[in-house]
């Protein structure tokens, strides 16, 4: 079972954040991958590239990130990050509301892959 860490990240929380993971070569995917999407190292560097809200941290030197269709629903036929069989850390931002409030964003990681 995964472990949910709730958090609130400034944007400069957000790049110490980004600092501290580019040692472990995580790859970045968004939650609703694009067929032409090519993933790229979390660093501090590419904060401004990263997905507005949700994403995956990738270790791929673990295992193979899996991706299939989505079936149903209102993002049919777009493509998704099997979270189960992949080597995922999920990632929600902080983001901040229309008054201006800082909302809490999340993680969570499963690492042990299903075959």
């Amino acid at each position: 079972m995964a472990h949910v860490v709730k958090f609130f990240m400034q944007p400069e929380d957000e790049l110490a954040f980004l600092r501290n993971l580019e040692r472990y070569g995580l790859n970045v995917y968004p939650v609703r991958v694009p067929a032409d999407w090519q993933p790229f190292v979390a660093s501090p560097t590419v904060q401004a590239q990263l997905p507005e809200e949700d994403m995956y941290f990738a270790a791929e030197h673990i295992g193979e990130v899996m991706v299939d269709k989505v079936k149903r629903g209102p993002d049919k036929g777009s493509w998704r990050v099997d979270e189960i069989r992949s080597p995922v850390i999920y990632f929600e931002r902080s983001r901040v509301n229309e008054d201006g409030e800082l909302l809490s964003g999340k993680m969570w990681a499963e690492l042990d892959i299903t075959p």
